[in-house]
């Protein structure tokens, strides 16, 4: 595959949760469809109680970098089941608050951000990495929200959404 870094990147926030799964998703298929490189950015912090050696303290900061490592490689299995091995994908593990890591990633105007949303059921429909990337980043930006079910308001919502995205999925040919 000939991916050139004139075409820019596209740049996703790694988290848990299910709208930063389906940006995931998003992101990989983008890349792939535009033929851009990938960067998975996850960023982490060290508690600001911690009082320790300069040793102890390093040993940490190694240990929640390979902690942040550990979850972009569980976010790639657990949305596709395994790592993408037809994408370069740049898997980049910053200490620092995840907003300003992510501009900083995505910085050349040939860039695409990628964050997820979340459900407006709780009154806000973007978390706070998604509004401060929103109002400083000077790159497009595409929130992903999360799945249909999620937003669903009850119960009985919520198992009517699975039950229906499952009747869907049973009448995909099988590839």
């Amino acid at each position: 595959m000939d991916v050139t870094a004139a075409a820019g990147r596209v740049v996703v926030g790694v988290d848990a949760s299910l709208g930063g799964m389906q940006a995931l998703r998003f992101a990989v298929a983008h890349a792939r469809a535009s033929r851009r490189p990938l960067r998975a950015v996850r960023a982490w912090a060290v508690p600001n109680p911690w009082r320790d050696s300069a040793r102890g303290a390093q040993r940490l900061r190694d240990e929640f970098a390979r902690g942040a490592h550990r979850h972009v490689m569980t976010a790639f299995t657990n949305a596709f089941g395994a790592f993408p091995d037809d994408l370069p994908v740049e898997i980049m593990v910053p200490e620092g608050d995840p907003g300003p890591s992510l501009l900083g990633y995505a910085g050349s105007e040939a860039d695409l951000l990628v964050v997820g949303g979340r459900s407006a059921r709780f009154g806000r429909s973007n978390g706070p990495v998604t509004r401060y990337c929103l109002a400083r980043a000077r790159v497009p930006i595409v929130v992903v929200p999360p799945p249909g079910w999620v937003r669903a308001a009850t119960i009985r919502r919520v198992a009517h959404e699975i039950e229906r995205d499952l009747e869907r999925l049973a009448r995909r040919p099988i590839a």
